[in-house]
């Protein structure tokens, strides 16, 4: 028979990996997408993004081995954040730009001047496709983000089940319930 009081340490160390995990994932997801926050001195960066949106600080985890995201809190944190100089957000604005100023450029040389009709409906073109690219990679970062609180509370669950394991086991067989 197993010795199932080490489930219950087994399942610990495995959950404090999966929230260690999910943590430097989301460190490196904020600097590849650029998504930067100011931290406690007001400067921007995407390491106080990561620290921000950590399981640690979005996640609550409760009785019956329920772990729950704090959507409130991760709209405030989003809605205080910006893209910065590098990443995939800043990307798509340069991209974006690059067009729009393509666009100016190929009105400029037809004779168009950079106020006519097809001028500003390549501008706004430019702009609409930045905005859509834009949003697609927010959806994107987001979906990747709430993957990794969905680890999180997976391993959160199975310690939990893993602890009344322990503790059936212990009122079974007579043991004292570490």
């Amino acid at each position: 028979m197993t010795d199932l009081t080490q489930n219950a340490a087994s399942a610990a160390m495995a959950f404090r990996g999966a929230t260690e995990d999910a943590g430097n994932y989301i460190d490196s997801l904020m600097q590849d997408y650029g998504w930067t926050m100011p931290g406690a001195d007001g400067t921007y960066s995407t390491v106080n993004a990561g620290d921000a949106f950590d399981p640690n600080n979005v996640m609550s985890f409760g009785e019956g081995g329920r772990a729950n995201v704090d959507a409130s809190a991760i709209a405030a944190q989003a809605a205080s954040g910006k893209y910065g100089g590098k990443g995939v957000f800043s990307d798509i604005m340069r991209s974006g730009g690059s067009q729009e100023a393509d666009a100016v450029s190929q009105a400029m040389n037809r004779g168009l001047g950079t106020g006519s009709g097809l001028a500003k409906q390549q501008r706004a073109l430019a702009e609409d496709m930045t905005t859509k690219n834009s949003g697609l990679a927010s959806a994107d970062l987001f979906k990747k983000l709430f993957g990794q609180y969905g680890g999180v509370r997976k391993s959160y669950s199975d310690l939990y089940a893993a602890q009344v394991g322990d503790a059936s086991n212990a009122a079974i067989t007579g043991s004292q319930y570490v």
